[in-house]
């Protein structure tokens, strides 16, 4: 059972497929074998190009990744120059403490000898009595 839209497509669809038929009649046969003369000669070249650009991307792709993970390499880099930096002024600090701790300690040594003079009654104020 068909409904008349349906026939009305089919009609048109026929139409079409009968008009395409008359247009390949209209068509001189020696522009069909020049067109698929033509065709056979571009369409190798044609496909050599494509398969060369898909390799071309995939190269650029793999160079792409090689220049991020440089990149990250370089980040790293950075991050162990800051790291050595922040080691370097941590060390100069140590060292720099360390001497002030030696002055401090020799400064205390220095002060404890002289209190201990200080202490000592003098020999000769002693053999007076």
């Amino acid at each position: 059972m068909h409904l008349p839209m349906e026939e009305g497509r089919e009609k048109s669809s026929t139409q079409q497929d009968s008009e395409i038929t008359a247009q390949d009649e209209r068509i001189d046969p020696n522009a069909t074998i020049l067109s698929h003369s033509v065709l056979s000669l571009l369409v190798p070249k044609v496909e050599y190009v494509q398969g060369s650009v898909k390799e071309i991307t995939k190269t650029q792709n793999v160079l792409a990744k090689s220049v991020e993970q440089e990149n990250e390499k370089f980040r790293q880099i950075g991050y162990i120059h800051d790291l050595s930096n922040t080691k370097r002024a941590a060390r100069l600090k140590s060292i720099r403490e360390k001497q002030q701790l030696k002055q401090a300690q020799e400064e205390a040594e220095r002060q404890a000898y002289q209190a201990s003079l200080l202490a000592k009654p003098a020999k000769h104020l002693t053999n007076q009595n």
